[in-house]
């Protein structure tokens, strides 16, 4: 399943909430009945162009759709091409095998505090 969240069912109530049929969701996307499907049933990934439409068709947002794909905003991605500093540093939490899960957690976290601060500083 993809991520702790069941977002393929939560995919599901969104369509049923705005009374659309699979058949109607999946012309609207331009994809088949049965992708859609598989897709509400956490069987397959839509690409970032489709979860784009997704989160509009559904008035949802795109952020928190990439996320639960474990997929990243194009912004993002050329953020990170362009700060070596930044990709370097997410790069080497990652990858430090010294460190544990909730360790790299802790240090994104505190990445994360210390840029809100310097943030608030600048204001």
């Amino acid at each position: 399943m993809i991520k702790d969240i069941d977002i393929g069912k939560e995919l599901r109530q969104k369509r049923k909430d705005k009374k659309y049929r699979l058949e109607d969701v999946s012309k609207l996307l331009g994809i088949s009945v049965m992708y859609l499907s598989q897709i509400e049933r956490n069987l397959r990934k839509p690409s970032d162009e489709l979860i784009y439409k997704i989160a509009d068709l559904y008035d949802m947002d795109v952020k928190y759709l990439l996320n639960s794909y474990n997929r990243i905003t194009e912004e993002m991605k050329e953020e990170l091409n362009n700060n070596k500093a930044l990709y370097s540093t997410l790069f080497e939490v990652s990858n430090n095998d010294k460190l544990d899960d909730a360790r790299k957690d802790e240090i994104m976290q505190e990445i994360y505090e210390l840029y809100k601060k310097l943030a608030k500083e600048d204001e």
